[in-house]
């Protein structure tokens, strides 16, 4: 966890950003784990809870992380952003669009159900 400072010449939601990019790169943070709360991290890093969502707000727009209402934020699952090859892409695509499309017709099959009981 960096500290964050004024002698830095980027906003404090930068630096905690990078911070936070830093621990993704490094590992430390996997796809799929949760962040701590937005409260959590204001305490941590010292700052205000508009900061840490201004941090968030940065990380989301990279498709670092992704936010849930009422649920959190947590770390995006890695595609194939370093990848050039577009077959690559268009891969990882289809196959999270099946993976989707297995969720929602779970959903429908259990809505369904609880329909007709």
């Amino acid at each position: 966890m960096v500290e964050i400072t004024t002698d830095d010449p980027r906003p404090p939601y930068v630096q905690i950003a990078d911070d936070i990019r830093a621990q993704i790169d490094a590992g430390a943070l996997k796809a799929g784990e949760k962040l701590p709360s937005g409260r959590e991290l204001s305490t941590r890093y010292g700052v205000a809870s508009m900061t840490v969502q201004r941090a968030m707000q940065l990380l989301r727009s990279e498709g670092r992380v992704v936010s849930w209402q009422g649920r959190g934020n947590f770390i995006a699952d890695a595609g194939p952003e370093d990848s050039t090859d577009t077959a690559a892409r268009i891969a990882w695509l289809e196959q999270a669009v099946r993976g989707l499309t297995e969720r929602v017709d779970s959903l429908d099959a259990r809505l369904g159900k609880a329909d007709r009981g």
